[in-house]
């Protein structure tokens, strides 16, 4: 599939994106609006698309003007824009490398990740451009991610309305938080199925590569440090672009002793294989065991209470259940105690080495199959909200 992909779909995908002007925005196209948040490599903006027929004056935008135009009634189209950061070590290839992703995504999955548009390079230097800059652009689905609802109290009773189109009726609180939370995670590993699918790994699975869309569907996004392993993009042995409070033990995506991929067409042949010995995918279920983890327990929302929690997992050999009777602080598990200990028993089958075999954790296939998930409680809360929003 990855040969398929690289020699026959993607040239075909510039072929028509070119005809439709796809891959053809300019600076112009764009007026950029409020700054939502910045990374290592990219400074990330919200926008609105110029219309056909509508000029905005070639002057120095003043604060507000991006957000003046969003009301005006002719700038209906709202972008999510990130300007790759310009003189920064790594951040032009690690741009390079997200836009790849994203037109990949695009053909392969495009339901897990944000709507891409494309990229264009800055024309001159003002104040919010550099000559020579890259800009990549996204159709806005939502500006703000599961790690800024999860800093408020309310979390996660916060994403109730926007998960389920409604305040869920007969529960008590407890149990509302549980729904909510299955729910998110099983998005979250149903897109990590479907890319893996596709021979991807992100590498960088945490709350603030999770978007949340006003429809209540999260997104994976930031795919600057993911890997197509069918064709050895992005992948340099010894080499980890890894957030430490997410990682797994093992820091690399493969071992070590991998050696540096073959030529793309090579690669693409072999891959099945090394995919087969190495389950690279089981790099991604761990930092969603953490991110489970992190949802369903409070103190483990603070960077503090995150560094804690990785500490004491480094000291018992990120054993979860050799952790919950050690640790000397008092996390609360309640939730993930709930019907029988199935949270509790997925997160121990996420977290955790990878072991002699490689194998040691869930994949997204298997976590999907978990009792926690057969319930299926969230589904009908989802789907009894989507029939009462059709009435």
């Amino acid at each position: 599939m990855g040969a398929i992909d690289s020699y026959l779909l993607a040239p075909l995908q510039l072929g028509l994106d070119s005809l439709t002007g796809r891959r053809n925005l300019k600076r112009t196209d764009f007026v950029v609006g409020n700054r939502l948040g910045e990374g290592s490599f990219g400074v990330v903006y919200s926008g609105v698309l110029v219309p056909k027929n509508v000029s905005v004056e070639e002057r120095p935008q003043k604060r507000g003007t991006g957000q003046a135009l969003q009301l005006d009634g002719r700038f209906k189209e709202k972008v999510i824009l990130k300007k790759v950061k310009v003189g920064v070590q790594g951040a032009e290839e690690c741009g390079d490398f997200e836009e790849w992703f994203n037109y990949r995504l695009s053909r392969a999955a495009p339901e897990t990740c944000a709507e891409f548009l494309g990229s264009f390079i800055a024309d001159q230097t003002n104040s919010q451009f550099t000559k020579g800059g890259k800009w990549l652009v996204w159709k806005f689905e939502g500006d703000r991610d599961l790690a800024d609802y999860m800093k408020d109290r309310n979390f996660p009773l916060n994403l109730e309305s926007t998960m389920f189109g409604r305040v869920l009726q007969g529960l008590g609180s407890i149990e509302r938080n549980a729904l909510i939370i299955k729910q998110i995670m099983r998005q979250i590993i149903t897109s990590l199925k479907k890319i893996h699918d596709t021979g991807i790994v992100h590498r960088d699975v945490k709350p603030s590569n999770l978007v949340v869309t006003k429809r209540g569907q999260i997104k994976l996004i930031d795919f600057g440090a993911a890997t197509d392993l069918r064709i050895g993009k992005n992948y340099v042995p010894n080499r980890g672009l890894l957030d430490p409070d997410y990682c797994p033990p093992e820091l690399y995506v493969l071992p070590e002793e991998t050696p540096t991929p073959p030529p793309e067409p090579i690669a693409a042949f072999l891959s099945p294989i090394l995919w087969q010995l190495n389950s690279p995918d089981l790099f991604d279920m761990y930092s969603a065991g953490i991110v489970l983890m992190q949802m369903a327990v409070p103190s483990l929302r603070s960077t503090a209470g995150l560094k804690n929690f990785n500490l004491e997992l480094k000291t018992v050999g990120y054993d979860l259940k050799r952790w919950r009777e050690y640790t000397r602080f008092r996390p609360d598990l309640t939730i993930l105690d709930l019907d029988s200990g199935r949270g509790w028993d997925l997160a121990t089958k996420l977290i955790s080495e990878r072991g002699s075999l490689r194998r040691g954790r869930l994949s997204a296939a298997a976590a999907l199959r978990h009792p926690y998930f057969l319930l299926g409680g969230d589904q009908a809360a989802a789907v009894l909200s989507k029939l009462s929003l059709s009435k």
